[in-house]
């Protein structure tokens, strides 16, 4: 079939489920989904994207019905993540339809965000405006996830400037004049622009917000930084931004206003600052030391290292050793490990009561998660998450991160699990790149015992671990400061000062 049948296909099946939609005739939805599902899994083609993207729709409507049971609910939520996506594996093997293709990455931020996965969510925000700067959809709802963020953070330079950004962002999605802004939408972007109006003059909200660049020492600083700031690697709200501006290439993400209690001075000496200082700074050095090691690694190969020279290794075919692997290597190790930092202080500041041995993420943030040997045990987690955002985008992020939706962007836990064993405890062998040499797609054990990756994809599963992990950290952050303004003005409480760490302690 040529290309414009393969598209009369497309557009008869997105125009009967639009019209199921907006009639919202959900018995007949229901039995459409099913009849196209049907479809469109025998057609895993590039070309048929679009129905997959109408499936997520369709999927995505059902999953917000009322009288819902939760069952149903978590099944619908399903099939919506896993349509998008596929929608978008499919799209990105196009690259002939930027519209297409923008609207699908808003749409399946919209699902992120209506989990509160706002900085996960931003990410395809960021996708969608790169491909059409003028898409108001992408445009109106980067705004409103802005103005969502700038409630989350605890420093008021940053609150300011992401609550402007967020109006500037408003304002255009509806001055772009898109006929794709459904009416719906075009009036709730009005009322978001109205009631920032009512707090703050214009003048103010559209004024440029000038910034100072940040001093490098080096050139090898500068291309160290701008590669962060480019990735959006640094623990910085700001660097969530579409702006690329050099003053946001640091790690500012702290624990601020922090009020001592009667259980944080009876948990450490009188002298020290509470154990969340200390969990935090451990967390953030191993997340900066991976995310350095990842970027030597991967961006600086043009020669050997040192100490790598005259290291006597017998030479197997395309086999990569060297130390910039070694620390590719360290890299996803160590990130894969915060993960479980995370969750081991979540259960000590929110007093989940879990054994030490079981304070780790795949029982953190599993609401089914039981201890062996202690039947009375029940896991509060998500009872604690109802009335934080944060904490809810973290359980969101661990159960995404641990389902498996097939072909999409994302490792499964289980590949991701698996190389992070066979690190630990087994033997990999990983495949560099080589002209004429095939290289393993994804990661696999073979009759040698070992388990085989090429390079590629063991950057591709170490970086996306970089984003989440720096989503993780910062969301626990966000998490124990909506805490704070919860239940310390409730508790005895001790103000508290913590002094800043001089980089010249750094040595």
């Amino acid at each position: 079939m040529n290309q414009s049948g393969f598209q009369e296909e497309c557009d008869a099946f997105a125009l009967k489920m639009d019209r199921l939609i907006i009639t919202k005739d959900y018995s007949a939805l229901k039995l459409y989904l099913k009849e196209t599902k049907t479809f469109a899994e025998s057609h895993h083609l590039p070309e048929y994207a679009q129905i997959f993207y109408s499936i997520g729709n369709g999927y995505s409507l059902l999953e917000n019905l009322k009288d819902l049971s939760e069952k149903d609910r978590l099944e619908y939520e399903k099939q919506t993540i896993y349509y998008l996506r596929e929608a978008m594996y499919l799209m990105e093997q196009r690259k002939d339809n930027s519209v297409l293709m923008a609207s699908i990455y808003t749409n399946y931020a919209n699902e992120l965000f209506d989990r509160y996965r706002v900085i996960e969510a931003l990410r395809f925000y960021r996708r969608a405006i790169s491909l059409e700067p003028n898409f108001g959809m992408a445009l109106g709802n980067y705004g409103r996830a802005l103005s969502f963020y700038a409630n989350l953070v605890n420093n008021e330079n940053e609150y300011d400037a992401l609550h402007c950004y967020a109006y500037q962002s408003f304002k255009k999605a509806l001055e772009v004049n898109d006929s794709n802004v459904y009416e719906g939408a075009r009036k709730a972007f009005e009322r978001r622009i109205e009631e920032y109006q009512q707090f703050q003059s214009e003048e103010y909200l559209l004024a440029s917000i000038v910034y100072s660049d940040y001093v490098c020492e080096n050139t090898s600083e500068r291309a160290y930084r701008q590669w962060c700031l480019e990735q959006h690697l640094f623990l910085n709200p700001l660097n969530d931004l579409m702006n690329l501006e050099t003053a946001f290439a640091y790690d500012p993400l702290t624990i601020a206003n922090y009020t001592e209690t009667e259980r944080d001075k009876k948990a450490g000496e009188p002298s020290e600052p509470p154990r969340w200082y200390a969990m935090l700074n451990q967390i953030k050095e191993e997340y900066i030391y991976a995310r350095f090691l990842y970027y030597k690694s991967t961006q600086e190969k043009q020669k050997v290292h040192y100490a790598d020279k005259d290291v006597k290794l017998a030479d197997y075919d395309g086999i990569g050793y060297s130390i910039r692997l070694e620390q590719l290597k360290s890299s996803f190790r160590i990130l894969y490990s915060i993960f479980d930092q995370v969750a081991f202080a979540v259960n000590a500041f929110w007093e989940l009561n879990f054994p030490e041995r079981y304070a780790d993420a795949s029982h953190i943030f599993d609401e089914k998660a039981r201890v062996p040997r202690i039947d009375s045990f029940h896991n509060d987690f998500l009872k604690r998450a109802e009335y934080n955002r944060a904490l809810m985008a973290l359980y969101w992020s661990h159960l995404d991160f641990t389902k498996q939706f097939e072909k999409s962007e994302f490792a499964s836990d289980k590949e991701l699990k698996d190389l992070r064993n066979a690190f630990e405890h087994k033997f990999v062998k990983v495949h560099v790149d080589q002209k004429g040499k095939d290289t393993p797609k994804k990661l696999k054990i073979e009759n040698d015992d070992f388990y085989h990756i090429s390079e590629e994809q063991l950057e591709s599963y170490a970086f996306r671990l970089l984003q989440l992990a720096r989503e993780w950290i910062m969301e626990l952050v966000y998490a124990i400061n909506i805490e704070q303004e919860r239940v310390a003005p409730s508790s005895p409480t001790i103000h508290l000062r913590v002094f800043d760490y001089d980089d010249g302690l750094k040595l």
